[in-house]
């Protein structure tokens, strides 16, 4: 799965704790980024590759 240019492979991250993710990716991904900026969205992303939700504000229609 791609999220904002950076590809997840998802039997990886369906492998790890969400915390275990987030640590991680927090010092490598999205620098340009505030902190709080990175851990919602790797949150976003790990919910979405591992339980399937959306937030209805990321659904385009």
């Amino acid at each position: 799965m791609i999220i904002e240019g950076v590809t997840f492979i998802e039997p990886a991250v369906k492998a790890m704790k969400k915390s275990d993710f987030i640590d991680k990716h927090m010092p490598v991904i999205w620098q340009d980024r505030p902190e709080d900026d990175r851990n919602k969205i790797l949150s976003d992303t790990y919910d979405l590759i591992k339980k399937g939700k959306v937030k209805a504000k990321e659904v385009k229609e």
